[in-house]
């Protein structure tokens, strides 16, 4: 599906074509395995009108550890609006080969 800026219904006609809103989150943990369920949290940036954060944590389930990363959007109360949201996660190990890239 094409990109699209976030907008009112009645604005959704006048949009530029290809337009959208995006930002990048460089969000660097020195060592995972300091992580604990808590995580850590990137600073915020604005897209789309929304705040987000990107997040790190680690859990450990039958004696595995397991790592989540993903966005958070700040929760606006007022907003009635819902969002279409790509994005693209890279992992970037210390040993490049062994990165991971996902597009969600």
């Amino acid at each position: 599906p094409p990109r699209r800026k976030i907008v009112k219904m009645e604005e959704v006609m006048k949009l530029p074509e290809g337009g959208f809103d995006s930002g990048v989150i460089r969000f660097e943990v020195d060592n995972i395995s300091w992580l604990d369920d808590d995580g850590r949290c990137s600073s915020e940036i604005e897209a789309g009108g929304v705040p987000w954060k990107a997040m790190a944590c680690k859990s450990e389930k039958e004696e595995k550890d397991h790592l989540f990363v993903g966005l958070k959007a700040k929760n606006i109360p007022s907003s009635l609006w819902s969002i279409e949201v790509e994005c693209k996660i890279i992992l970037v190990n210390s040993d490049y080969k062994e990165s991971i890239f996902y597009n969600l």
